[in-house]
């Protein structure tokens, strides 16, 4: 953690020569037989330092209700300084805390270290990936703790259309090197379409499975969202 400070204190003095910023908002309403209402609020600022450095924050807040009862309540807060060795591969360190209290997790620690390759990037189609080492500790609801080794493998891809949207998909490998029997996957899947001045319209499905969950709790969880995002 005190490496990941003194790179973003470096890099602070050093002065940022570009930025980006990312707000977005979603919501999920079900009535019927089931009454479910849900908020999703992130948002990723990125800055680039001397064409080599970059840096990505991240933050994001979830929660949920089921017939006026709380049912969902996840976060997670992330920092990812980034080394650029070409334009198109880089290495990276990431530290991140999160929670997801109706999964079991009072509290998880992520440490990273990676690197990331462009295969193809062109006007209309993108493909990289990632490979990392992950080290965590995790806390559950019940007390128990968990540090573990794990590989965090991750596939991107991004397709835009003339009319301005683009259909993104994102698959994440977690393999657990501590408990074999203990994998995750996760997979994301986004259309957006552009609204104009810098707003977009975004519909989502996100999947995760879990292996091995904690007790009592499913091995797959799946979310649909619609969303608005706001970006310069």
């Amino acid at each position: 953690m005190k490496l990941i400070i003194s790179i973003v204190l470096t890099l602070v003095i050093a002065g940022a020569k570009a930025n980006s910023l990312e707000a977005e908002v979603n919501s999920q309403i079900t009535g019927g037989n089931t009454d479910f209402k849900s908020q999703l609020f992130k948002i990723e600022h990125n800055h680039t330092f001397k064409e080599k450095y970059k840096i990505s924050e991240s933050s994001m807040y979830q929660y949920g209700e089921s017939d006026n009862i709380r049912s969902l309540e996840k976060w997670n807060i992330k920092i990812r300084p980034e080394y650029l060795f070409t334009e198109r591969t880089s290495i990276f360190l990431a530290n991140a805390l999160s929670a997801n209290r109706f999964s079991g997790i009072s509290r998880m620690y992520t440490s990273d270290v990676g690197i990331a390759h462009s295969w193809l990037k062109s006007e209309k189609f993108e493909l990289s990936n990632s490979i990392a080492y992950r080290y965590s500790k995790e806390k559950q609801i019940d007390d128990t703790k968990i540090s573990q080794s794990k590989g965090d493998i991750v596939i991107l891809s991004k397709y835009k259309f003339k009319n301005l949207s683009e259909i993104k998909a994102k698959l994440t490998y977690l393999p657990n090197f501590t408990d074999s029997d203990d994998d995750n996957i996760n997979a994301n899947l986004d259309y957006i379409s552009f609204l104009g001045k810098g707003f977009s319209l975004k519909i989502g499905y996100e999947w995760a499975y879990d292996e091995k969950p904690v007790a009592g709790k499913a091995k797959h969880d799946y979310t649909t969202l619609v969303g608005l995002i706001f970006k310069y």
